[in-house]
């Protein structure tokens, strides 16, 4: 691949077979574009460990997704808070200890 090109990844489309309980979960393919240092480093991780690049571009996503879902969760939660003129209380007036922590 010459330097600066785009480079490609897929995660296959199949049906395999999980490691937690044996359930069987479907997959799809997904393409994806990346810039090739980031491709480079996906390859090298994936050589190093003897993963495959789709399973590490899979657990990316997927943290990713979970990260971004819990900060939309809570932006629309706090906008929803703030629509209600509720009145808060400052973290350091919580009384901790009367909530069990």
């Amino acid at each position: 691949m010459s330097p600066g090109a785009e480079a490609l990844w897929q995660v296959p489309y199949s049906y395999i077979e999980a490691r937690d309980g044996g359930a069987t979960m479907a997959t799809k393919q997904l393409n994806t574009s990346v810039d090739s240092s980031l491709y480079e480093r996906l390859d090298r991780l994936a050589t190093r460990t003897g993963r495959s690049r789709s399973h590490y571009a899979a657990e990316f996503i997927e943290r990713g997704l979970n990260d971004l879902e819990d900060h939309y969760l809570l932006k629309d939660s706090l906008q929803e808070f703030y629509a209600t003129d509720e009145e808060s209380i400052a973290h350091e007036d919580v009384d901790w200890d009367a909530l069990g922590r």
